[in-house]
């Protein structure tokens, strides 16, 4: 048997999570004393011109992430529009059916991952356009979010015994 279960992700939260660490690596860089355009470049602006860059992250790690919880996904979200134009919405739904000995604190957990993996793949593709060694970095933070996400959903509860009839 199965259980209807919808995570959403409220991007505006991604973004700004996306711009702060943006942000303060920057800080960081000047703090060491590197080249203040350069760093000033790396700051990411969520309402600027890298606002592209990451509404093409997001639907493309959005898109990654259905293909990995295709086995839970329900069918009104089978449907993707391929058109290459990234859309700004204001969050991400995943309509899941999960099994009913699913263990339902765990949901949690799927929405930490799915919002960090966001996070961390948007900072991989604004990286990956100026500093290779952060993009990597993200991008295996990314992967670990994903083994988060592929725990969390596969938590189950503990089959509970039946009482004992001749007591």
């Amino acid at each position: 048997n199965m259980q209807n279960v919808t995570i959403t992700i409220k991007l505006p939260e991604v973004y700004y999570q996306v711009a702060l660490q943006a942000h303060l690596l920057g800080e960081t860089d000047l703090s060491q004393d590197k080249d203040a355009r350069a760093v000033s470049l790396s700051q990411l602006d969520v309402e600027g011109e890298s606002r592209e860059v990451i509404l093409r992250a997001v639907k493309a790690s959005d898109a990654s992430l259905r293909q990995r919880l295709h086995l839970y996904l329900t069918e009104e979200n089978a449907a993707t529009s391929v058109d290459n134009v990234p859309k700004d919405e204001e969050s991400l739904t995943f309509s899941l059916r999960l099994p009913d000995n699913f263990f339902l604190p765990a949901i949690r957990d799927m929405e930490e991952a799915i919002h960090h993996y966001l996070v961390h793949t948007c900072l991989s593709e604004w990286y990956a356009l100026m500093k290779d060694e952060m993009a990597s970095a993200y991008s295996k933070f990314a992967q670990a979010d994903l083994d988060k996400l592929k725990q969390a959903s596969s938590r189950r509860i503990r089959p509970t015994r039946p009482a004992n009839p001749y007591e």
